[in-house]
C-alpha cells in the first residue's frame, strides 16, 4: 500500500507540473519540486526520531495519518482541475495493452526507464541501508541519525537549486 501511494504521489506531482505550467517553465518547476522532495527525507528521520523518543513508535503513524488527511483536504478543496478528460481515450483493457506494448517497442523507452530505475534504485538503497550503517554499525541514536541524514540531504537540495538558478533567466540558461 505504501509503494502504491508513493508511486501515485510521484506520478501526480509530475502530471501537475505538466498540466499547470508552460513547457519553458518546466525545468525550473521540476527543480523546485526536487527541493521539496529532498527536504522531506531530510526532515522525516529527524522528526521521526524525536516522535519515537517522546511518544513511542505509534506516534509516527498518527503523524503520517494527520499529514495524509491534511493533504487530502487540500487537494479536494484547493487543487484546481487542470486537465479535462479526453473522451477519445478508452479505459478498456485492449487499447491500454496495445498502447503499453507500443511503448515497449520504442528503444528510447528502455534508455529512459533504465536510467530512472537505476537512479531511483540507488537512492532507495541509500535510504534503506543508511540506518543500518549509522545506527547498527556506528551506534548512533535515532535523533543523531536524523541529523546526519539531514546533512547529507543538503547535497540534493544544492544540486536541484543549481538547476533552478540556471533556468531563472534566458541569459543565465545560456551560461549553463
Amino acid at each position: 500500500m505504501q509503494a502504491l501511494g508513493s508511486c501515485a504521489a510521484t506520478v501526480a506531482a509530475v502530471a501537475m507540473v505538466r498540466d499547470l505550467f508552460p513547457v519553458q517553465d518546466s525545468p525550473k518547476v521540476f527543480s523546485l519540486l526536487m527541493l521539496v522532495i529532498s527536504v522531506s527525507p531530510m526532515l522525516a528521520p529527524t522528526v521521526g526520531g524525536y516522535l519515537v523518543a517522546g511518544f513511542g513508535w505509534q506516534s509516527v503513524f498518527v503523524a503520517l495519518f494527520a499529514m495524509g488527511a491534511l493533504l487530502l483536504v487540500a487537494a479536494v478543496f484547493w487543487l484546481p482541475e487542470s486537465y479535462a478528460p479526453d473522451p477519445t481515450y478508452s479505459l478498456h483493457p485492449r487499447p491500454i495493452l496495445t498502447t503499453f506494448f507500443s511503448v515497449l517497442r520504442e528503444p528510447q523507452f528502455f534508455t529512459y526507464a533504465l536510467t530512472g530505475a537505476m537512479t531511483f534504485g540507488g537512492l532507495l538503497a541509500y535510504v534503506s541501508g543508511s540506518p543500518l550503517v549509522f545506527m547498527d554499525i556506528f551506534r548512533v541514536s535515532g535523533q543523531v541519525y536524523g541529523w546526519i541524514f539531514a546533512g547529507l540531504s543538503v547535497g540534493f537540495i544544492g544540486a536541484s537549486q543549481v538547476n533552478t538558478c540556471c533556468y531563472a533567466s534566458t541569459a543565465a540558461s545560456k551560461l549553463c
